[in-house]
């Protein structure tokens, strides 16, 4: 999912400002196997190598690795949530709760039993290495 993007010389000197921001990605090889990137960019106009570019004050070329929401071993990028599931926002104490009702196969004598699984991110508020809080067997903020 890494690859190479090239940037407009005054990242280094303007983050700030949005059009130093812009990402002009560029077709990149990695190489996992000896943790390389690999990609041809284009010398900023005016500079001569990077030495020379730097004593004049002459536009540079500036690259940047970044990851990609997907790659060769799958997506990562972000998904929506299902309208099976219910979620809600803790307003001002900022915490998040998702539920998911999970079926289950109808049971003689109608004893069936109600399965949810529900994350909340206040569950872990305040643990510290300290306090050897344990997350549980079906994961941190995660209940069953």
């Amino acid at each position: 999912r890494l690859r190479l993007v090239q940037l407009p010389s005054c990242a280094l000197t303007t983050p700030e400002k949005a059009g130093c921001r812009v990402a002009k990605p560029l077709a990149t090889t990695n190489d996992t196997e000896s943790n390389t990137l690999t990609a041809v960019a284009p010398l900023a106009e005016g500079s001569r190598g990077a030495a020379t570019a730097m004593a004049a004050g002459s536009g540079m070329t500036v690259l940047a690795a970044t990851a990609e929401a997907s790659g060769s071993s799958g997506s990562f990028s972000a998904t929506s949530l299902e309208p099976s599931g219910a979620w809600s926002a803790g307003g001002s104490t900022g915490g998040f709760s998702w539920s998911y009702p999970v079926g289950v196969p109808a049971v003689p004598g109608g004893l069936q039993p109600g399965v949810t699984l529900g994350y909340s991110s206040q569950a872990v508020d305040g643990r510290t290495s300290a306090s050897n809080n344990q997350a549980g067997w079906i994961g941190d903020g995660w209940g069953y």
